[in-house]
C-alpha cells in the first residue's frame, strides 16, 4: 500500500473526498461498466491532468486481453489496440506480470514497457490489474501526456478506482450468472414453485456478495479515516462510510430474509442504527422503532439512505456538549409512510429551511424525496428538533 508523503498531505486533503464515494456507487449500481469506466475517467481526468485510459478484459479462454473500453486515442490506435496477448505492451505487461506498473518521464524510461506508451505520446503512466478473489478479469490503465510524474497520493486513488471497477465487474458477471441460470432453469423445469426458489437462492447470493462489497469499501474508508489528521476530511469519509452502510444493510436483508423483493422495515431500520451507532463510535444513543410493514426494495434504500443523513446530520450539529438521544421512526396510515428522525440537541434556529441548505446531507436528503415523492418538513419541539419525510407506500404489505 502506498503512503502519503507528509509534502503530498495538503494536496491529498484538497483533493475531492467524494471522488470514492461518487465511484463507488456509480460502478456498485451501474449495469454497464464500460460506460462507467469511462465515467470514472472523467471524474479524475482534470483533476489529475490524465489524458487518456485504456480497460482490457480476459478474453479468449484466459488467454488474451480485448479491449473494453478507451478514451483519449484515436480510432486508428483503438483499432490496433483491440487485441493483446499477455505480456504485450505496457498493458499485457500489467496482466502477466498481476502487478500495478508505473512509468513516469516516459520518454527517458528504459523499461521495456515505455517503447508501446511512447507510441501513444504518453509522459506518465499507470496501469493496474483487474483481480477479484484471485482471478485475474483485465487491467485499467491511465496515461498522461502533460504531466511527467503521477505523485504518490493520485496513484493511490487510481488503485481504489481499479478495485471498485473489479468489484462492479464482478458483480454484473455474477448477475448475468444468476439470469443464465435462471434461463436454464425456466428452459428445463415446468414447476415455477421450483425455478422461483432457485432464482431467489441466486439472487440471495448475489446479494450477499453485493454485501461483501460494499463492506469492504466501508473498511477501505474507515481505514483512510484513522490515518487522516484533518477533521474535515476525517468526517467526510464518516460520512461516505455511513452512506455505504446504509446500501449494505438493505443487501444483508435480502439475503437473509425469505424474499429477495422486499425488506422489512422496522428490523432494516433498527440494524442501520446499531450499525451507525458501532461505525460512526458516537457515545450518543441511536434508537429505532417502526411498523411491521414490508417495503419493496427499490424504495427501502433511498429511505435508509434519508435516515442516514439525517442521524449524520443530528450527530454533527445537535449535540455541542456532549452526547444525546436520537430516535428513527417509521409509520404508516391510509397506503402513506412517515420516517421521523428527532433529536433532543440544541434544536434549530426558527427560520431554518432545508430546501435552501447548502450541506451535501441536505441536498441528498431533499434529492432522495424527490426521488420518492415525498415531502419533507421540519419540526421545532420544546428540545432538539425532528425532521419528517411523507411519502406514498403503494406496495407495501404489512405482515
Amino acid at each position: 500500500m502506498l503512503d502519503i508523503h507528509p509534502s503530498d498531505r495538503t494536496s491529498y486533503l484538497n483533493m475531492d473526498m467524494d471522488i470514492p464515494r461518487r465511484a463507488a456507487e456509480a460502478l456498485l449500481s451501474s449495469d454497464d461498466p464500460a460506460a462507467a469506466a469511462k465515467g470514472l475517467f472523467e471524474l479524475v481526468s482534470e483533476q489529475l491532468g490524465l489524458d487518456m485510459f485504456i480497460s482490457y478484459v480476459v478474453g479468449d479462454g484466459g488467454r488474451a486481453l480485448r479491449l473494453f473500453s478507451a478514451a483519449g486515442i484515436s480510432p486508428a490506435q483503438e483499432q490496433s489496440l483491440r487485441t493483446l496477448a499477455f505480456g504485450e505492451t505496457a498493458c499485457g505487461m500489467v496482466a502477466e506480470r498481476r502487478v500495478p506498473l508505473l512509468l513516469n518521464d516516459v520518454p527517458k524510461s528504459s523499461d521495456p514497457a515505455a517503447a508501446s506508451l511512447r507510441d501513444l505520446e504518453l509522459l506518465a503512466y499507470a496501469g493496474f490489474p483487474m483481480i477479484c478473489r484471485g482471478r485475474m478479469l483485465g487491467t485499467l490503465c491511465f496515461g498522461s501526456r502533460r504531466r511527467t510524474c503521477l505523485a504518490d497520493h493520485e496513484v493511490k486513488l487510481l488503485a481504489t478506482l481499479s478495485s471498485y471497477l473489479s468489484m462492479a465487474m464482478e458483480r454484473l458477471e455474477l448477475t448475468r450468472m444468476a439470469e443464465q441460470r435462471a434461463a436454464e432453469l425456466s428452459k428445463a423445469l415446468n414447476d415455477k414453485e421450483k425455478l422461483l426458489q432457485q432464482t431467489n437462492l441466486l439472487l440471495k447470493e448475489v446479494n450477499h456478495r453485493v454485501k461483501n462489497s460494499l463492506q469492504m469499501v466501508v473498511s477501505l474508508l474507515e481505514m483512510q479515516r484513522t490515518r487522516l489528521q484533518d477533521e474535515t476530511a476525517t468526517r467526510a469519509l464518516m460520512e461516505a462510510g455511513a452512506r455505504v452502510i446504509a446500501l449494505a444493510q438493505v443487501h444483508a436483508r435480502l439475503y437473509q430474509g425469505g424474499d429477495v423483493q422486499q425488506v422489512d422495515m422496522d428490523v432494516y431500520l433498527r440494524d442501520l442504527c446499531e450499525e451507525l451507532r458501532r461505525s460512526t463510535g458516537d457515545g450518543s444513543r441511536i434508537e429505532a422503532r417502526g411498523a411491521p410493514v414490508r417495503v419493496a426494495t427499490d424504495l427501502a434504500i433511498p429511505v435508509a439512505l434519508i435516515a442516514t443523513e439525517l442521524v449524520m446530520n443530528s450527530l454533527k450539529h445537535a449535540f455541542l456538549a456532549g452526547d444525546g438521544m436520537i430516535e428513527v421512526s417509521f409509520t404508516t396510515a391510509d397506503a402513506e409512510a412517515v420516517l421521523t428522525v428527532a433529536d433532543d440537541g440544541c434544536g434549530l434556529p426558527a427560520t431554518f429551511d432545508p430546501k435552501r441548505s447548502q450541506g451535501l446531507g441536505m441536498r441528498i436528503v431533499n434529492s432522495l424525496t424527490r426521488q420518492i415523492g415525498g415531502r419533507l418538513s421540519v419540526g421545532h419541539p420544546p428540545r432538539g428538533s425532528s425532521f419528517a419525510v411523507r411519502f406514498p407506500l403503494p406496495v407495501s404489505i404489512s405482515r
